[in-house]
């Protein structure tokens, strides 16, 4: 669970024992973010994450957090309610991470000492929007392999393949990254994406160009181990009723990655309109879905179901005079338009998405040395 250490009110005489991340914030503001996170906590306790099982199951996850850590716009209730979400996944790979670290050390801090991180360098340039890809981790769950790579292609590559140079002339806009896991029985490598947005003919040959050169490139390494058990997730910003990113993906399923069958077509952002954040996985029964009693495998979390509700800006009046003084103070009225981008920026414009992966393979490693120990008999 999260560390709730800043929670404690001015009166609490165990107060200065603890080291604070928000140690400036009202008795009554504090009051307001367990409010929130109570609310959360109830919405997240009967959501169909599952919950943890030894060395059972892993639960993964993808998260575009919108601008996180460019800017003041995230207050301390949005900090500690993203915490809250995060802890109930094991690994979480996040797209959107800007070049500050500021809230993402913040972060950390209020996840515990269990939790850590690993980022790439940032992606320069306004086409690679200065941001960086991340995955923070539950290293009691899980931990690295010893893999991390940008993925990226090499001269006498695109003198091979000359038509697989992306259409602006880059090799990438924002370079995916590669991370190798074990737990359990399992090892694994996620590459985590986030494609060109844009719903017109030129985003999607933006985006369909850039999975061509990725799947060439797994292509041209399928002789290291990592490429055999991969999971492709992130923000693909494939528009719903884009044929061109849908002849995208069919290409994605012809190279045997298989998008994952609990979450297609299930809305991926707030607004409801499109599924960007997705799973793809080898074909095979290596990612086989962990069996979650009375509960699904995969899903997509809403959090504005809970807190930051559409018309719950009274619920969050602390929050929205931190978020206003951030921003410059000013006499801000508080309009549909402006409540609704604040809310964004406590969390983001997109969901988590998540699959709880089966990570114990006892029972099918002792049938089959039993079968290949009685051929020998």
């Amino acid at each position: 669970m999260p560390n709730y250490n800043d929670l404690r009110p001015s009166t609490d005489k165990n107060r200065a024992e603890y080291r604070q991340i928000f140690p400036h914030i009202s008795d009554p503001y504090r009051a307001e973010i367990i409010r929130t996170l109570q609310k959360l906590r109830m919405g997240l306790d009967m959501s169909h994450i599952p919950a943890r099982r030894a060395e059972d199951n892993l639960i993964i996850a993808t998260w575009n957090i919108q601008h996180f850590g460019s800017d003041l716009n995230r207050t301390a209730a949005g900090m500690f309610c993203l915490a809250e979400i995060i802890a109930r996944f094991d690994l979480v790979a996040i797209q959107e991470l800007k070049s500050d670290l500021s809230d993402l050390k913040k972060l950390l801090r209020l996840l515990g000492e269990d939790w850590t991180y690993i980022v790439s360098d940032v992606n320069y340039g306004t086409k690679g929007n200065y941001e960086r890809m991340c995955y923070i981790y539950n290293a009691s769950r899980v931990r690295p392999s010893g893999l991390v790579s940008e993925l990226s292609p090499w001269d006498e590559f695109f003198e091979e393949f000359p038509d697989l140079v992306p259409s602006d002339q880059q090799r990438f806009l924002r370079a995916p990254y590669v991370m190798g896991f074990e737990t359990a029985w399992k090892a694994f490598s996620i590459m985590s994406l986030h494609l060109k947005p844009n719903d017109n003919d030129t985003g999607a040959k933006l985006r369909a160009d850039e999975m061509k050169l990725i799947l060439a490139l797994l292509d041209k390494k399928d002789k290291e181990r990592w490429i055999d058990n991969l999971i492709i997730t992130g923000d693909f910003n494939f528009f719903t009723d884009n044929d061109k990113d849908a002849e995208t993906i069919a290409f994605l399923n012809q190279e045997g990655f298989s998008e994952h069958a609990d979450l297609i077509g299930k809305p991926t952002t707030l607004s409801k309109k499109n599924t960007y954040d997705r799973f793809f996985l080898r074909s095979g029964n290596y990612f086989e879905l962990s069996e979650e009693e009375d509960a699904l495998s995969a899903d997509v979390l809403d959090p504005f179901e809970f807190i930051f509700k559409a018309d719950g800006a009274a619920d969050h009046a602390h929050a929205w005079e931190e978020y206003k003084l951030n921003r410059g103070g000013g006499a801000w009225d508080q309009t549909t338009r402006r409540y609704n981008d604040f809310r964004k920026r406590q969390l983001s414009d997109h969901l988590p998405v998540w699959f709880s992966l089966k990570a114990d393979n006892t029972d099918e490693f002792l049938d089959t040395k039993l079968e290949e120990n009685e051929e020998n008999l």
